[in-house]
């Protein structure tokens, strides 16, 4: 039966385990992309990977017939080169590397190519402020409903959901009419960033004016609660372009829906929240990614610092027992 099984063999192509390291760069992407996939990984994330490859296949000139056993620390440092040559923020660099550094570790990992060691960028840290009281002040003037545009009006509701529970700009697009629990007061979250559906509170306030919404909006509970005048789901980019176009009509240069994020995080420390409820509220698996929303002012460090600095503390504390100077004779 041996015999008979190895004259089979004979004139046969066997495969060869070593011939996986001849895949292409463009090849070898496939297979990442694939195994996100597979691993079931956010479909924004994928996206989010091919937009970040894009910028790495045009520094390779589009080349289809690159392989991936052929990038190595040289290539990688031309690319890094090329990056800083585009003249944008380090913060931006480091991103782009961030994401070719998974895919050539994920390359290496199935011996496609060598491992590089791919290190990011030194960079400042950036504090990056929400907005603040009085510019959210401007946001928050309800418009005359009498005279306004529905759209006018859906993003004065969206500026107040935005403010009133910090949720990511592609959760806030994606809530339908049912998610909304009056009775209980509860939001439903069922798409976040972390992929788990999570539970948070409705202020009374955001409550008064979601009905109120409603009341115009119409709907059923499968239906989406933002939505166009003609009643489509707005995209993330549509809904950031449209409160951006709201923000400017209130003469507010700062626009990004995230930085409503920051203004709910940091405003809600300045009114003692707890720092690991505030991380149970933004969908945070780490505090440390709290930590980062937090970007507080002089005038918040300022205020009541008598009362929580160690030395007036322990100072207030023995007042009597402070030795007090004698000027000495002339």
């Amino acid at each position: 039966m041996k015999t008979f099984f190895m004259e089979k063999l004979k004139g046969k192509t066997q495969i060869k385990l070593s011939k996986q390291n001849d895949l292409t760069v463009v090849k070898a992407f496939e297979k990442y992309q694939q195994n996100s996939k597979l691993k079931n990984l956010a479909e924004q994330s994928i996206k989010a990977q091919a937009d970040k490859f894009k910028k790495f296949h045009r520094f390779l000139k589009f080349d289809e017939l690159i392989l991936i056993k052929d990038i190595d620390k040289q290539v990688v440092d031309d690319y890094t080169e090329s990056l800083l040559n585009e003249d944008i923020k380090i913060s931006s660099v480091n991103i782009y590397l961030k994401y070719l550094r998974i895919f050539i570790n994920f390359c290496s990992n199935n011996g496609y190519c060598n491992t590089i060691q791919i290190k990011l960028l030194k960079d400042d840290i950036e504090l990056k402020q929400g907005y603040n009281e009085s510019q959210l002040a401007k946001l928050l003037e309800k418009p005359n409903i009498k005279k306004t545009t529905f759209a006018n009006y859906r993003n004065y509701c969206m500026i107040c959901f935005l403010i009133g529970t910090g949720v990511r700009r592609n959760t806030i697009v994606n809530i339908r009419i049912g998610d909304l629990d009056f009775e209980n007061n509860l939001i439903a979250l069922r798409i976040t960033k972390s992929r788990k559906q999570q539970l948070i509170p409705m202020s009374l306030n955001l409550k008064e004016v979601l009905i109120e919404y409603l009341s115009f909006r119409g709907g059923t509970a499968e239906d989406y609660l933002f939505v166009s005048s003609y009643g489509n789901q707005l995209s993330p980019e549509g809904a950031n372009k449209a409160l951006r176009e709201y923000n400017r009509k209130h003469n507010i240069d700062m626009t990004g829906m995230h930085n409503f994020r920051r203004s709910f995080a940091t405003m809600a420390i300045q009114n003692n929240c707890n720092l690991f409820i505030l991380m149970q509220l933004m969908g945070h698996s780490s505090i440390r990614t709290t930590q980062k929303y937090v970007n507080l002012t002089i005038d918040d460090l300022q205020e009541n610092y008598s009362n929580i600095n160690a030395l007036d503390t322990i100072l207030s504390k023995n007042k009597k027992t402070v030795i007090k100077m004698k000027k000495g004779d002339k």
